[in-house]
């Protein structure tokens, strides 16, 4: 049934359109979401979809790209810098986690479509750049506040960033047995508490 015609406007219905089609996307890949199934999935006619973005491919081009700039890079505030290293770190990636329902369908859209579709890849690779500088700028900051010891800010950054796709991974494809083995907790703590015992210089009480 459409939705269209309820005034929920032109950018309302761009929005759902993208919306269903990164859901489509990451269920059937690029190949077998058709704009059919994306057009019923938005509640919206076929036609929309080619009167809003002109075919499939810009579709999805316009969909990633307005999605990455939905999510953003983290910002370094002073409210990470003041908190001790764990607690620092502990913020980042659970702030970086409250995106996860976003998050997870355009990663997922990035690490499977990005050998076939350059659009896509690209706008992964940026993203993934500039979160890994912003990483690697907090933990020299950190450095630089003698909360951290002299390191490789680059592979810590690297890490991080790692681990977090793996979560994702997790969550979107792993058995339900190894979804309850491997928890997004138990990853991120796991992962906090060796940096902090590695490159930590606080004492914890």
């Amino acid at each position: 049934m459409s939705h269209e015609g309820r005034g929920s406007g032109e950018c309302d219905t761009r929005k759902r359109v993208m919306k269903a089609a990164l859901e489509e996307f990451n269920l059937r890949g690029y190949r077998g979401a058709s704009t059919k199934l994306i057009a019923e999935r938005a509640g919206v006619n076929e036609v929309t979809i080619f009167r809003h973005f002109g075919s499939k491919m810009e579709l999805l081009r316009t969909a990633a790209e307005e999605t990455f700039k939905e999510l953003g890079v983290p910002i370094l505030s002073e409210e990470y810098l003041k908190l001790p290293l764990r607690e620092g770190l502990h913020k980042i990636l659970y702030d970086f986690l409250e995106k996860a329902p976003v998050q997870t369908d355009i990663f997922m859209l990035g690490m499977t479509e990005s050998f076939s579709n350059p659009e896509i890849a690209q706008h992964f690779k940026e993203f993934s750049w500039l979160t890994r500088v912003k990483l690697k700028e907090y933990f020299r900051l950190m450095y630089t506040m003698g909360k951290l010891k002299e390191a490789d800010f680059s592979a810590l950054a690297h890490i991080i960033l790692s681990s977090f796709y793996s979560v994702v991974l997790i969550r979107h494809r792993a058995p339900e047995k190894v979804r309850l083995e491997v928890t997004e907790e138990g990853v991120i703590e796991t992962l906090i508490a060796g940096i902090v015992c590695a490159y930590g210089t606080e004492t914890e009480s």
